[in-house]
């Protein structure tokens, strides 16, 4: 895991305050799944090594979840700026996935953010964030990724990423995310409110049907005024809101008019205000009999209207439907794919499973031999003990034999001494005189016995000394091979 940049850690030290709590936050399922399995080994870890303290360890086995021990202890992690030492720990104990986890968010964080804001309706909505290193980020408007098309534009200049919406309309509001490995970034745009039909001026007859109508952009909750004052919805005055494409008309009717009726009528919902100015005239029967019928076709032509919408809704219900039906077959691929890849992984993992079975017997043969080869290993000392006792003994056998060999020589000095004295008595005695040759041969043979006797012992005992030498050396050599 060292190839992440790892020497950055220290340079951004200001900057990783806060992003480890982020990264709990943003990732906490993930986190408290893997490092709950080895949660106490870890904070062990961290306190042989003086990272947190007894009260902090105390504190984060004592927690009564999982959940708030790792996101108290990564909070002890970043107040005493132990990063480093934390991804070194949680290397040591198998959790390289969150040390990475942990790395990516000291690096990869954004400088400059989304911010929430309104647009006008028709308009091209710029948003605009920075990341802190070189990377690609995704797109995501309500969970659903993005991509350059038709309706979005995605643009990045190094560290400076720009989501572009085309024509923005009504439905382009919502939850919009950028994401780069574990950073997050989101807004939320809501389109500003616009006036798309106004209140007009009207001039009415007395006994005519009043209708005013505007549209906008919003869902709001309008009051009717005349004159500054707030018209109460009755029998007679008929208040209405209707909705088409995210769009909404607000309705005034008043049957029946009057003189009295005229003035100046505003739609009004906080600062929002549309205002028209109404004229009622005096006429006769006549006109009050052309009036109704006036009345009647615009009811008719508003039925049309509704019915017109209805139709519109229809087809895009459908459209919408045919769309779903799409996206639920996309997904279903997805969905077949993953499947097929789970089951793939599931075959590797067994064959991976079964190799370290087979391992394990091999390594439980090789223990078993290990066994008997300590076993040899004593017997060969203790023969190798037996071997230097017998050394011993061969060195002072050796000794003696040298002693022997030394007397034996001697012994054969002596005789060739005697040898010598017997020729030269041999000379001074008379030849004829048996009683002298009687005595100088058994003298001969009285010491020839002697030699005789010494060469025999002699000869054994060197028999004896290289019979034990040949031993040893074949010992000595069977002890080598087995080695």
């Amino acid at each position: 895991m060292r190839d992440i940049k790892t020497s950055g850690i220290h340079a951004l030290n200001v900057f990783i305050m806060g992003r480890i709590q982020d990264c709990f936050k943003e990732n906490s399922d993930v986190i408290v799944e893997l490092l709950s399995k080895n949660l106490n080994q870890i904070v062990f870890k961290l306190h042989r090594r003086n990272i947190i303290s007894d009260s902090e360890k105390l504190g984060v086995e004592c927690s009564l979840s999982p959940h708030l021990g790792i996101r108290d202890l990564f909070y002890y992690i970043e107040v005493n700026d132990k990063s480093e030492e934390f991804i070194e720990v949680l290397n040591q104990t198998e959790n390289g996935g969150i040390a990475h986890l942990v790395r990516l968010s000291a690096n990869y964080y954004f400088t400059s953010e989304l911010k929430n804001s309104e647009y006008a309706i028709g308009t091209d909505v710029v948003l605009s964030c920075e990341i802190s290193n070189d990377r690609a980020v995704q797109w995501f408007k309500n969970g659903i990724e993005l991509s350059t098309g038709s309706k979005y534009t995605l643009k990045n200049d190094v560290l400076a990423h720009q989501l572009i919406i085309l024509n923005a309309q009504e439905e382009d509001a919502g939850d919009y995310l950028c994401e780069c490995c574990y950073a997050k970034t989101k807004c939320r745009l809501k389109a500003g409110l616009q006036v798309i039909k106004a209140l007009r001026d009207l001039e009415l007859v007395k006994g005519e049907t009043l209708h005013l109508s505007c549209k906008l952009n919003r869902d709001l909750n309008v009051k009717w005024l005349k004159n500054g004052k707030q018209i109460l919805c009755d029998k007679q005055t008929d208040c209405k809101k209707t909705s088409k494409e995210n769009l909404f008309k607000y309705t005034l009717k008043m049957k029946d008019i009057k003189m009295v009726n005229s003035g100046e009528y505003s739609c009004v919902c906080g600062n929002f205000k549309t205002s028209c100015f109404v004229i009622i005239t005096d006429i006769p029967i006549e006109q009050i009999i052309n009036a109704r019928t006036t009345e009647k076709l615009y009811e008719i032509q508003e039925k049309k209207e509704e019915l017109t919408q209805k139709e519109e809704k229809i087809v895009k219900e459908e459209t919408k439907l045919l769309e779903m039906k799409t996206e639920i077959k996309n997904k279903e691929m997805v969905i077949k794919e993953k499947v097929d890849e789970i089951e793939s992984q599931k075959c590797k993992l067994a064959i991976k499973e079964e190799e370290m079975k087979q391992r394990e017997v091999q390594l439980e043969l090789k223990e078993a031999k290990f066994g008997e080869l300590e076993r040899e290993k004593n017997m060969l000392n203790k023969n190798s003990l037996t071997l230097i006792q017998q050394s011993e003994e061969l060195k002072f056998t050796r000794a003696n034999a040298k002693v022997m060999q030394n007397e034996l020589d001697s012994l054969k000095d002596e005789k060739r001494e005697l040898e010598k004295r017997i020729e030269l008595l041999e000379k001074y005695i008379d030849n004829g005189s048996e009683t002298h040759k009687k005595t100088i041969t058994e003298i001969r043979e009285t010491y020839e016995n002697m030699i005789t006797q010494m060469k025999a012992e002699h000869t054994d005992s060197i028999a004896n000394i290289a019979k034990t030498l040949e031993d040893m050396q074949r010992k000595q050599s069977g002890i080598c091979v087995v080695s």
